[in-house]
């Protein structure tokens, strides 16, 4: 199933010339937080995570999550909810 592909675009964020603004593209399943694959534009690598998941970890940019290059990564604390999910992704894979 799902509702096609879609691009995750962060309006400060280029990659390059050919992804522009676009740090991922997802499978659209109609919830922000079921399980896609989801391909990192960065890396080059997909993942199995949630659409909301990417986002959050993408914005708060949790310093031990594999989603991102060490450049992505920033230090700020993370919430007991961060760490529930962050906990959660690492039995999806």
């Amino acid at each position: 199933g799902g509702y096609g592909v879609e691009a995750i675009t962060i309006p400060e964020a280029y990659i390059d010339n050919y992804y522009g603004n676009i740090v991922g593209v997802y499978i659209n399943l109609g919830d922000s937080y079921s399980p896609t694959i989801i391909h990192n534009s960065e890396t080059g690598e997909f993942i199995l995570s949630s659409f909301g998941d990417f986002m959050e970890i993408y914005e708060y940019g949790q310093e031990d999550n594999d989603f991102f290059p060490e450049s992505r990564k920033k230090k700020k604390k993370k919430s007991p909810m961060m760490e529930n999910l962050l906990a959660a992704r690492k039995g999806w894979i």
